[in-house]
């Protein structure tokens, strides 16, 4: 039987992979959103699991 370690939810835009694809996440417009996710990043580090489900 699975457990489900939680859900995860971001808004979709495509300019986040653009700023990631040019190395921008150091960039002060873009800084701020990037360490948003470090806390998440983190927590995920500590998991383990055998699937992942992306919608």
């Amino acid at each position: 039987m699975a457990n489900i370690l939680g859900g995860i939810a971001v808004s979709h835009t495509p300019t986040i992979g653009f700023a990631v694809d040019h190395h921008k996440q150091q960039d002060p417009a873009w800084a701020p959103i990037f360490q948003s996710f470090e806390p998440l990043q983190r927590w995920l580090e500590g998991k383990t699991g055998c699937a992942g489900v992306h919608l």
